[in-house]
């Protein structure tokens, strides 16, 4: 064989010189006279034309078994990748998406969209108010039936700020509800509610009845979470360390100053309530109390009291202060259960919270509060688990009910 053989197929080779007017022969390559290529064009037999053919011909075959092979490989290798596809996407769930990504590509989505959620509910309590508005009156402005903060509230740092640092001008008993607890006026005539700290964050209780306390720091975090949530409808709360004796008493009422008391050299208090007693009196720690700090909804709102419908269902439930991070109380589920229905925006706000991005938006947020840590890691973990068993709960309503028939459209 040649060298030109070894670099150009034989048929291939033919059929360029022919296409440009050239013959083979004996003694190499020769134009071919011009009286010859009618009779080419005409089809005319001849014998150099038949040994074209069987040199081309081997050629254009071997060509195309490649491309059918190459083709048939394609084929295999596609149907392979829907097969592996299909093992890996779980119909188990109506809510899973059907995704191929990998998870190069899925963890940088996620991380983006943990930033913005950070970014839009962090707060700076540094922040100073712009504009002729108190704290007090730029909050009042944002409530309305449907929300006590709007969903947008760069302001919002600037207020948890006032309520951590203002200026204590009058101290009282609170005597509403079973709970410890005190009234407070700001600076500015803002009346204020203080809960103290009775239990440390790793503290759980599984007590039955109503025999647990309040946890302040369950205030800061609902607080939160439903701006996580876009729900908005729990009242600013924000963690505060208070000195009695610099801030409180000497502007305490005497019916609070008579629940005050002494105890291994700590100011201690018990106030008024319908469980309180010296013995379950709250007492300071290096002459700081730890506490929380809720602000009054403005007197202009008045409040509808509706009966629970699931009460009897939370009633014989245990109740375990909701600071046990190990036990999950599905009794809290029960409307979810009965009703199979939720509001889409709802819906849309849960699905932004999956696979953990829940715990970690929340902690960021926590970290700007002045009594941080608030949350202690098993509860964080406790989070995104609890956010499992509603989808696990909403998967149950799709298979019964269909999904036209649980999301509600609440055009939000």
């Amino acid at each position: 064989m040649d060298e030109e053989s070894d670099i150009f197929p034989t048929g291939q080779l033919i059929n360029q010189y022919h296409d440009h007017g050239h013959n083979f022969t004996p003694d190499g390559w020769s134009p071919i006279p011009a009286s010859v290529r009618p009779l080419r064009e005409a089809h005319e037999p001849s014998r150099h034309t038949s040994s074209w053919k069987r040199a081309y011909i081997p050629g254009l075959v071997k060509h195309r078994l490649r491309l059918l092979v190459a083709v048939a490989v394609a084929v295999i290798m596609f149907c392979f990748s829907l097969s592996d596809t299909a093992l890996h996407t779980s119909p188990a769930s109506p809510w899973a998406k059907e995704t191929t990504e990998d998870k190069e590509t899925i963890v940088p989505t996620l991380e983006l969209k943990v930033e913005r959620l950070v970014q839009k509910h962090r707060v700076d309590l540094n922040r100073s108010l712009v504009g002729a508005l108190s704290p007090w009156q730029t909050a009042s402005a944002w409530v309305t039936s449907r929300q006590i903060i709007p969903d947008f509230a760069p302001r919002l740092g600037a207020i948890l700020g006032a309520l951590a640092k203002g200026e204590v001008t009058q101290a009282n008993i609170n005597t509403a509800g079973t709970q410890l607890k005190l009234t407070l006026e700001l600076e500015g005539q803002q009346m204020v509610v203080f809960k103290p700290m009775f239990y440390e964050r790793s503290t759980f209780l599984a007590l039955a009845g109503k025999l647990g306390r309040d946890r302040h720091n369950a205030e800061i975090a609902s607080f939160h979470l439903s701006r996580i949530l876009n729900i908005r409808r729990v009242p600013l709360a924000v963690g505060r360390l208070l000195n009695l004796r610099g801030e409180v008493i000497p502007v305490a009422t005497q019916s609070l100053m008579e629940t005050f008391y002494v105890k291994d050299g700590r100011d201690c208090f018990y106030g008024a309530c319908r469980h309180c007693t010296e013995l379950s009196g709250v007492c300071t720690n290096q002459k700081l109390l730890e506490g929380v700090v809720i602000l009054w909804l403005p007197p202009e709102i008045t409040l509808s009291k509706v009966r629970h419908p699931w009460r009897l269902d939370f009633k014989t439930a245990i109740l375990n202060n909701f600071g046990n991070p190990y036990y999950d109380e599905v009794a809290i589920l029960a409307p979810l259960q009965d009703c199979c229905m939720l509001r889409m925006s709802t819906w849309n706000s849960l699905q932004l919270l999956r696979d953990g991005v829940l715990s970690r938006v929340l902690k960021e947020v926590l970290r700007s509060d002045p009594i941080h840590p608030v949350l202690i890691d098993s509860h964080f973990l406790a989070l995104d688990r609890r956010l499992k068993k509603v989808f696990q709960e909403l998967d149950t309503c799709v298979q019964t009910t269909g999904l036209d028939n649980v999301l509600v459209d609440d055009g939000l």
